[in-house]
């Protein structure tokens, strides 16, 4: 079950990374790439490492992200980047709990907090199509 859990989350991240490329502008389309490269850096820190050691190195590179998209955000007149970071910062908040935790609780809490990465990318392609779909279309008078 974890293999097809691993492999239905990488399809979907792959499949809103790459609306979410075709939908941004230059600027959306960094962050995506920042996001992309974070997101697989994560990935093989967490294949490669240990439990707490990939718990550390994936809460460090979370909270990269965490920091990046927040600044984005706060820059932008655009609303894909808020809710990435607010989900975002549920995932971040569950892996500081988890770092935390007693260790026959940290890989349930890390599990729970990674969940969120799911409306996360959903949020950023459904986002940044909405914004595509409103610079094309005519403008009301």
């Amino acid at each position: 079950m974890p293999d097809l859990y691993l492999l239905a989350s990488w399809t979907f991240l792959l499949v809103a990374l790459s609306f979410s490329w075709h939908a941004g502008d230059r600027a959306d389309r960094r962050v995506v790439g920042g996001i992309s490269l974070l997101t697989l850096l994560s990935g093989i820190a967490y294949s490669f490492l240990d439990g707490s050691g990939a718990l550390l190195v994936v809460l460090c590179l979370d909270g990269v992200l965490l920091l990046t998209v927040s600044i984005y955000a706060l820059k932008g007149d655009k609303f894909w980047p808020l809710w990435f970071a607010s989900f975002h910062g549920v995932t971040f908040l569950f892996e500081l709990v988890a770092l935390a935790a007693p260790a026959e609780m940290r890989m349930i809490l890390w599990r729970v907090g990674a969940f969120w990465f799911l409306p996360a990318y959903a949020a950023m392609a459904i986002g940044l199509t909405l914004d595509q779909r409103r610079k094309t279309s005519p403008q009301e008078r």
